[in-house]
C-alpha cells in the first residue's frame, strides 16, 4: 500500500507540472493520494491531505459540487479513523444546508452502505429533518 501512495505522489508531481494545481484531475489525484496514505497507515497524513484538498475544492468547485461533498465525506471518515469521530461529524456537517444533504443522498454518499458515514454522522435524515424513513421490515432506509 505504501507503494501505491508513492506512485500517487509521483503522479501528483506530474499533474501539477502539466495540468496545474486547480485542474479537477489534479484534485482527484490528491484525493487518491490521501486515501492511499491512510490505507498505508499514515492516518494523520490522510487527514492533513484531505483538509488541504477540501479547502481547494471549496475554492475551485464550490461547497455544493459533488467532488467537494465527497472530499468532505472522506475527510470525516479519516478523522473518525484517527479516533476523532466528533470532529469527523462536525466536518461533514459544516455549512451544509438541507439541499446539500439531498445532494449527498442522491449521489450515494450517504447511502447507508458506508458504516463510517453512519457511525460519524448518525442518521442523515435526522440532520435534514425527516429524509430517512422506516422500511416495512422496520429497518431505517435511506431515500
Amino acid at each position: 500500500m505504501a507503494g501505491a501512495a508513492s506512485a500517487y505522489e509521483a503522479l501528483l508531481a506530474d499533474c501539477l507540472r502539466v495540468l496545474g494545481a486547480d485542474d479537477p484531475r489534479t484534485l482527484t489525484t490528491r484525493g487518491n493520494l490521501a486515501s492511499w496514505r491512510g490505507r498505508a497507515g499514515d492516518v494523520a497524513g490522510a487527514v492533513a491531505t484531505f483538509e488541504a484538498l477540501l479547502a481547494d475544492r471549496l475554492r475551485v468547485l464550490g461547497p455544493d459540487h459533488p467532488d467537494t461533498l465527497a472530499t468532505r465525506n472522506s475527510l470525516a471518515t479519516w478523522q473518525g479513523r484517527a479516533g476523532d469521530a466528533a470532529k469527523g461529524g462536525r466536518a461533514i456537517r459544516a455549512g451544509h444546508r438541507p439541499s446539500v444533504w439531498i445532494t449527498l443522498l442522491s449521489n450515494g454518499l450517504l447511502s447507508g452502505k458506508s458504516p463510517d458515514v453512519k457511525t460519524i454522522c448518525g442518521d442523515p435524515g435526522r440532520l435534514v429533518g425527516g429524509v430517512s424513513r422506516r422500511s416495512s421490515a422496520g429497518r431505517v432506509g435511506w431515500l
